[in-house]
């Protein structure tokens, strides 16, 4: 497999299919379609822009699909395309102010010199045999108990239900922001627990079809239909949509295996899937192609550019708050906020659930040392994962890792940290119930 994308032939079409996008992304970016204009900045653009295609067509990573991937598209789309047609409108969003020339040149600057960095860590890392460790086996006997995963599974839907208050809504249809969190039973306790068991179905599914070592046609159709039951794609945000069934996707449809298609399905989704979601929300709007660049859904870069004009460096509380997402305010009244929102109250927008990127998470703890030890942070986790997974180093367990970052890192980027970590943590808690239930050490 490795050997066929290594063919000439390929090779020659990741320079065509740079060569094109480059000067697509060239036209685009300064085509005069705007109130304003300036060709410096937007020049910044065109050059975060292609090398983002350089990063998807032309770096070490070779492989159909990949974290690598991920990463690069998210900042093409968000960090390149869009705020360069947000400058050319004058977009802004909230009912914040518009951004200043000057205000996006800063940004764009050093999120070019992030993508700089990226690109030559990933590239030595990938190269070098720092992160190339193969995963030891198990010195243990273990058996796999495949039943626990059918009754786990069903365990997940009856507690889900029961939380929910067996509401078919929610079971089908996306409630408004925060309506589930403020309406599960038990109150926030009741709404972790819901996340977990929400994410047990789709686990017991992939490790079922990882393994494989059980070929039963009704056990893959009762775990499909747990996992549809508990998180039915009409009710799930776009970015869980994406990092619990990107990977099922990938598993059942050989497709994926082919150059190209992963990256292909990635801007399919963003101009033409993504829009038609958007009209499952609650007042939501579909704005097709371009349109939507301009829309708040596209508002990371805003965002970090108002947390670097208004220099808030917490030292590392936004981290500690973060982390112990878990902790309520009720026991821990100086509890930080997120960070977007913390920018959001600041500069008085009209709604305060907004993202802060990956990045500027780093700014707010540590001010630029911080952007660079979430750089090296993303850097290391792409690599290791990537490059074990194509060389077929990893087990079963973490393969379900591999299959998980691949959408969620699109998340995580956009932020902001504090729903990151929680909605990780929630699926790793969920990742450990499985393997706990489902690996038994066998008796001598």
């Amino acid at each position: 497999m490795n050997s066929f994308f290594k063919h000439k032939l390929f090779e020659k079409c990741d320079i065509y299919y740079f060569l094109v996008l480059s000067m697509f992304t060239f036209c685009f970016i300064l085509y005069d379609s705007g109130p304003q204009y300036s060709f410096p900045l937007l020049f910044v653009f065109v050059l975060l822009g292609v090398s983002c295609l350089y990063g998807v067509f032309l770096s070490a990573d070779k492989s159909p699909f990949s974290i690598n991937k991920t990463y690069h598209i998210f900042v093409y789309f968000f960090f390149a395309m869009a705020p360069a047609l947000q400058f050319k409108m004058q977009s802004s969003f909230f009912g914040a102010p518009v951004l200043s020339e000057s205000q996006f040149f800063n940004t764009a600057i050093l999120l070019f010199v992030i993508q700089i960095l990226y690109i030559i860590l990933y590239q030595g890392l990938y190269k070098s045999t720092l992160l190339y460790i193969s995963v030891k086996k198990n010195s243990k006997k273990i058996k796999f108990n495949f039943n626990s995963l059918l009754i786990l599974s069903l365990i997940s839907v009856v507690v889900f239900l029961y939380l929910v208050n067996f509401d078919v809504n929610v079971i089908f249809k996306r409630p408004p922001n925060h309506w589930q969190k403020n309406h599960t039973k038990h109150g926030l306790v009741g709404y972790s627990l819901l996340l977990i068991v929400r994410s047990i179905p789709v686990i017991c599914l992939l490790v079922y079809e990882l393994l494989n070592k059980f070929k039963s046609s009704l056990y893959r159709v009762l775990l499909i239909l747990f996992t549809l039951l508990i998180s039915f794609p009409s009710s799930l945000t776009r970015a869980t949509l994406v990092y619990y069934y990107l990977p099922l996707l990938i598993l059942y449809f050989p497709i994926f295996k082919i150059k190209y298609t992963y990256v292909g399905s990635f801007f399919v989704g963003i101009f033409a899937i993504f829009p038609v979601l958007n009209i499952l929300r609650p007042n939501g709007t579909m704005d097709f192609g371009l349109k939507q660049f301009v829309t708040p859904h596209f508002d990371a870069f805003h965002n970090l550019a108002f947390l670097l004009s208004e220099n808030v460096i917490s030292g590392g509380k936004q981290l500690l708050g973060a982390l112990l997402f878990f902790v309520p305010y009720s026991k821990w009244e100086a509890k930080p906020i997120g960070t977007g929102q913390l920018i959001a109250e600041k500069l008085n927008f009209n709604y305060t659930n907004v993202s802060m990127p990956f990045f500027g998470e780093g700014y707010v703890n540590f001010g630029y040392l911080g952007v660079l030890i979430f750089l090296l942070l993303v850097v290391v986790l792409n690599v290791f994962f990537d490059k074990n997974f194509n060389q077929n180093k990893l087990n079963y367990k973490l393969k379900i890792v591999f299959l998980f970052l691949l959408g969620f890192e699109f998340y995580l980027l956009r932020g902001d940290l504090y729903s990151s970590v929680k909605l990780s943590g929630s699926y790793f808690i969920a990742l450990l119930i499985v393997f706990f239930l489902f690996e038994q050490p066998k008796k001598e």
